[in-house]
């Protein structure tokens, strides 16, 4: 159902037309550099640091303005169209309700990024450009979208009006996209746990071209924590519908 909204469509071209004039500028901007450095060997000049690496990394930030418009309508339009209540009160139980309305999420969040990765993995089959950091940084993103739709999910959960809903959400993930900057990795223990909740933080060893178990742990329990919260809204407004 979510193709049959045009916000999918205007969201995701919105995000590809950017992040692909991103990537071309920064492509000309290591032309420049390359014609400019010629008479210097190994200058550390190399198209995963100079392109790709500043343009994974807008990604994120543009995943984190997108997010929040995705999933504002997952459950907030349930309960605007006065259908939540026939939702709650059918015999699928909660958890399939909330799992589904995640799960497409899921698939729109995987599509955008397969799109928006055309550029990158071209690049990497007719340059010398290096794959492993594309592929850790694929796989990264889809880890941190994931963790914004459990979010977005579960504040749609909470509220009928759907830009509050794309509001609180964006509040929710600015709060935990810099909550690191409060913290300290040598510090106390609340700075230390201030420090390993930052959703950014833990998507620079994807960038780097690093598979690290621990900020995939933290991805996947950060989402199911949300998703716990969220399916604990749906039992306890089933119970009263």
């Amino acid at each position: 159902s979510h193709f049959y909204s045009p916000m999918i469509y205007v969201v995701s071209g919105v995000l590809v037309a950017i992040t692909g004039y991103i990537f071309f500028s920064a492509l000309s901007r290591f032309n420049m550099l390359k014609i400019n450095m010629f008479r210097v060997p190994n200058a550390g000049i190399n198209l995963n640091n100079v392109v790709l690496t500043p343009v994974f990394y807008d990604i994120a930030l543009f995943l984190l303005l997108t997010v929040p418009l995705i999933t504002m309508r997952l459950l907030a339009e349930e309960k605007k169209q006065k259908t939540f209540v026939f939702l709650v009160t059918s015999p699928v139980r909660p958890i399939e309700i909330m799992l589904g309305k995640y799960f497409s999420f899921l698939s729109v969040l995987l599509i955008s990024l397969c799109l928006v990765f055309v550029s990158p993995f071209v690049l990497v089959a007719t340059t010398d450009a290096y794959l492993p950091p594309v592929i850790t940084s694929f796989f990264g993103l889809f880890l941190m979208g994931a963790s914004f739709g459990a979010v977005g999910l579960f504040v749609s959960s909470l509220t009928e009006n759907q830009m509050i809903s794309a509001i609180i959400c964006f509040g929710l993930l600015i709060i935990f996209w810099i909550i690191h900057l409060g913290g300290d990795p040598s510090g106390t223990v609340f700075q230390r746990f201030l420090a390993e909740m930052s959703l950014i933080e833990h998507l620079r060893s994807f960038i780097r071209g690093v598979l690290s178990t621990g900020d995939m742990v933290f991805y996947l329990l950060f989402d199911l924590f949300f998703l716990f919260l969220c399916y604990l809204v749906l039992e306890s407004k089933r119970w009263r519908n």
